[in-house]
């Protein structure tokens, strides 16, 4: 049974590795028209349903997801690190509260999360036509690539299809130094919690289905990072540090996060539980 659940957590993280450069998403026209749910299985609050955009590009990550309560089904998305549930009814469409909203699906998109700077001024469009004009200089994260369109969202003003003119934030300084001081660019900082909450719910769906097989109550192993600014550490829980069972689907995640490296100063070393991310520093000549 053991081997079994290393070869499942195996499965699930290499899914997650070979997925991570494309993926199907959903954009919400009205997030408040339809019955979601946060990461915890519970009713958004007002306060958390206004935080989320008109438009609402939602990453798919199962398109039927059975809930806590072994009743109701849902289809599981993220957006911005964050796990949401989209209610189904009993003919397995979602559960809508009002009568206005819709949901399109963009399927085998180009998964892009990077943050650019506008070099002109623009504006994005949503699926609902809303359109919010952007000036130069705004910084903007690109969530998506379709149809040759790029797909963003910009807080506090809303997302939606956007042509730029895009331009990479300046570069700091103290990258040409090569003395350490490189601190992790947003952008890839939210690509690796990104990953690493993959993983963590990659090792949750396959340990909670064995548990309810065979009725045993492993503990799930789960990631925790520690950011340290210029770098993160991250922590694989307990026992499982040192247990042969996940050497595999580590390897395959570490494989994962150096390859987000590539070109990037900075180095990622795996050693006892630790994946450890930190600036490459140049040797003195």
């Amino acid at each position: 049974m053991m081997n079994r659940i290393t070869i499942f957590c195996i499965a699930s993280i290499v899914v997650g590795v070979n997925a991570a450069g494309t993926s199907d998403f959903l954009v919400v026209s009205s997030p408040g028209a339809f019955s979601i749910l946060d990461q915890y299985e519970q009713t958004l609050s007002d306060t958390d349903r206004r935080q989320l955009p008109d438009d609402l590009p939602l990453q798919l990550v199962s398109r039927d997801e059975t809930l806590g309560d072994q009743i109701t089904h849902a289809i599981r998305c993220s957006f911005m690190g964050k796990t949401f549930y989209i209610m189904k009814d009993e003919k397995g469409n979602p559960v809508k509260t009002q009568k206005t909203g819709v949901i399109q699906t963009f399927r085998s998109c180009r998964i892009v999360n990077d943050t650019m700077l506008l070099s002109a001024n623009s504006a994005i469009t949503g699926i609902s036509s809303r359109q919010h004009t952007l000036t130069k200089g705004t910084p903007i994260l690109r969530i998506f690539l379709y149809g040759g369109r790029f797909y963003c969202f910009v807080p506090g003003t809303g997302a939606g299809w956007c042509s730029g003119p895009f331009k990479a934030p300046a570069v700091s300084s103290a990258v040409s130094t090569g003395n350490g001081d490189i601190p992790l660019t947003p952008e890839l900082r939210e690509r690796i919690f990104a990953r690493i909450k993959a993983a963590n719910e990659s090792y949750r769906a396959c340990f909670d289905y064995f548990n309810r097989t065979t009725g045993n109550q492993k503990l799930v192993p789960s990631w925790s990072i520690e950011d340290k600014g210029k770098g993160l550490i991250c922590r694989l829980s307990g026992h499982y540090a040192g247990d042969d069972m996940l050497a595999e689907s580590t390897r395959y995640l570490v494989q994962n996060i150096e390859n987000f490296l590539i070109g990037k100063p900075f180095n990622a070393v795996y050693l006892d539980g630790e994946i450890r991310i930190t600036p490459k520093v140049k040797s003195e000549k």
